[in-house]
């Protein structure tokens, strides 16, 4: 016997399919006008690691309209998967205490994100995942592992090919998230600075607005203006109400807000309700000159 198992280490090839990160579009080919998808994911044969990085690039025959991550096993992103350029996608999540697949079920991928694709010119195209795409192990000293990187091939045809999928609205908004004030010297800002980042898993976020107002206000009565982060904070911003949105691609949105602290916090509330009194009283002038009258 054991010179049978040393014969068969010796002659017999041995396959072993090393980690993967692979590209799967939802078809091989798409026509101009039609929508696709395709599923960026990890395949780790059984090592365990806690963080990944890279860059996808799209063929240019196709635009990407949305990047899509609800069913991720990534549960941290430091940079959601977001177009650093047309047609170039890059991200970078961390999988605190690691994420391992490939063991009992040797067809099992973890989905890292999905692109929503649109066909924009007839002709052939291939997905490339670039040489800096990296895993790391969850060993304790972050030693990179080695992926292998499988893009696709797909062709754009004139459009009602008929092979187009459809998809499904994002009707959540994005998730909840924290305002943090930092000291405007950290970025050149000689004021105080408001630092923020949304995340929406599904169509992705479009962009951030900011509202400020020295009372507190119904969302309908604010005043927003576009803005990124980090944002500088105004003089008269520490006696009132600031709020900021994220809105996704889907034009759902979720605000925060930052309050004024210590005394000054009761202030937006007070000017709140002196304004109601106010009007009040107006309109109870108002009854009674007409009663008068």
């Amino acid at each position: 016997m054991r010179y049978f198992l040393l014969f068969v280490c010796i002659f017999l090839p041995i396959s072993v399919l090393g980690a993967q990160i692979t590209v799967s579009p939802s078809s091989d080919s798409l026509g101009t006008g039609e929508v696709g998808i395709a599923h960026v994911s990890l395949y780790t044969e059984g090592a365990m690691v806690n963080a990944i990085e890279g860059v996808v690039e799209v063929p240019s025959s196709l635009s990407v309209v949305e990047i899509r991550f609800a069913q991720s096993i990534v549960p941290y992103w430091i940079e959601p998967p977001h177009q650093s350029a047309p047609g170039v996608i890059s991200f970078a999540g961390m999988l605190p205490g690691g994420y391992q697949n490939g063991i009992v079920e040797k067809s099992s991928e973890g989905n890292l994100f999905t692109i929503v694709l649109m066909g924009e010119e007839v002709g052939e195209g291939v997905f490339t995942i670039t040489p800096s795409t990296v895993a790391y192990l969850n060993d304790g000293e972050g030693t990179p592992l080695a992926l292998e990187k499988k893009g696709a091939h797909i062709t754009v045809t004139d459009a009602g090919s008929g092979v187009g999928v459809s998809v499904n609205a994002d009707t959540e908004p994005p998730e909840l998230f924290d305002l943090d004030l930092l000291d405007g010297s950290f970025v050149g800002q000689k004021e105080k600075v408001v630092v923020f980042s949304a995340i929406d898993k599904d169509s992705g976020i479009a962009g951030y607005e900011i509202a400020r107002s020295i009372i507190w206000l119904p969302e309908f009565l604010r005043s927003y203006k576009e803005v990124t982060s980090p944002a500088p904070m105004e003089p008269g911003d520490v006696f009132g109400i600031v709020w900021v949105r994220a809105q996704d691609h889907y034009h759902n949105y979720t605000t925060a807000r930052i309050t004024p602290s210590g005394i000054f916090g009761y202030i937006p509330s007070m000017l709140f309700v002196i304004l109601i009194c106010v009007l009040l009283y107006r309109i109870i002038l108002r009854k009674k000159a007409i009663m008068n009258t």
